[in-house]
């Protein structure tokens, strides 16, 4: 029998002309006090306070180790620089390496009769390249 079924036996006891599951409406909520009593006592069980007591204790175990407030500055720092990498820093360096390719085109005649054309490479493409694709997210010097 489960305790809902406890619960209406103890309040609606056989042949009292309730047969139903529910509560009658003009009876308020005094019946339900049993089932209220029988939901605590579960509640209340061995295991349920063990396992509040393991809840606050590792809540309190968390809570209470030391963690240098370097750390923490450390990391804010670094998520800062990652933020404005990626939405800042990344977009521009891409935009950078398209433009320089667009030039680096443009220029290809004049470097071929310099024989610059290695360094004009490096300059407006690779290096951009570089700093959009391979740098690490964060990290501004190449």
């Amino acid at each position: 029998m489960t305790l809902a079924q406890e619960a209406m036996a103890e309040n609606y006891p056989a042949g009292s002309g309730h047969h139903s599951a529910t509560a009658p409406s003009d009876a308020g909520l005094g019946e339900w006090n049993g089932f209220i009593d029988s939901a605590r006592s579960v509640w209340s069980s061995k295991l349920m306070k063990r396992k509040r007591i393991l809840l606050v204790s590792l809540l309190a175990l968390a809570l209470s180790m030391p963690l240098p407030a370097r750390a923490y500055a450390d990391d804010a720092e670094e998520a800062g620089a990652m933020i404005c990498d990626t939405l800042i820093a990344r977009p521009a360096c891409l935009a950078a390496t398209v433009a320089g390719s667009v030039f680096f085109v443009i220029s290809l005649p004049f470097a071929l009769i310099s024989k610059k054309v290695d360094r004009a490479a490096e300059v407006m493409v690779v290096y951009p390249a570089r700093a959009t694709f391979t740098r690490p997210l964060g990290d501004f010097d190449i």
